[in-house]
């Protein structure tokens, strides 16, 4: 049997999870069932595909009639390009702003950086109150490797095998 479902949202208790009902009411008590016979089909029209063509005229196609794309124009060729031509002229960038010279500037020498004498105390108060705790190992991963098919023919044939821990071997 599953578990039953619990309620969500707010205001929802598990006292109010689904669980059967067993019971009668005044409702079941009085539904009587009615035999219903099975409905039939409804009849399918007989549907018939045609090749022919469509001759007549419609609304759309006398409101709109089809135009004729007018004649589109002979495709021309891409205009020349032009040479590249250098420029002597002035701008009034050039003219304006006009390069500065500059002072050099002072090569600062390199810094001598001398080691310091390693003197720190890095004991703290939580390192000199420690003592390590004894941490249990697992025992499944103190375990033997399984027997293999090959090393017991007919003893496992590779399915669940057990492990006696009172005999310290494998049992299958």
């Amino acid at each position: 049997m599953p578990l039953p479902e619990r309620p969500a949202g707010p205001g929802a208790s598990p006292a109010r999870a689904r669980v059967p009902f067993t019971g009668t009411t005044t409702s079941a008590e009085a539904y009587q069932p009615y035999e219903l016979s099975p409905a039939a089909p409804a009849p399918r029209p007989e549907a018939r595909r045609t090749t022919a063509r469509f001759e007549g005229t419609t609304e759309a196609r006398d409101a709109f009639p089809g135009w004729e794309p007018a004649p589109r124009d002979a495709p021309t060729a891409p205009p020349a390009r032009r040479a590249h031509v250098p420029f002597d002229g002035t701008t009034t960038t050039a003219a304006e702003y006009r390069a500065w010279p500059l002072p050099p500037r002072e090569v600062p020498s390199p810094t001598v950086v001398r080691a310091r004498p390693d003197d720190r105390d890095f004991g703290t108060e939580a390192r000199g109150e420690y003592t390590p705790k004894y941490v249990e190992r697992c025992p499944a991963a103190m375990l033997p490797p399984p027997p293999t098919a090959a090393a017991a023919p007919g003893a496992w044939a590779g399915g669940h095998v057990l492990y006696d821990r009172r005999h310290g071997t494998w049992a299958s």
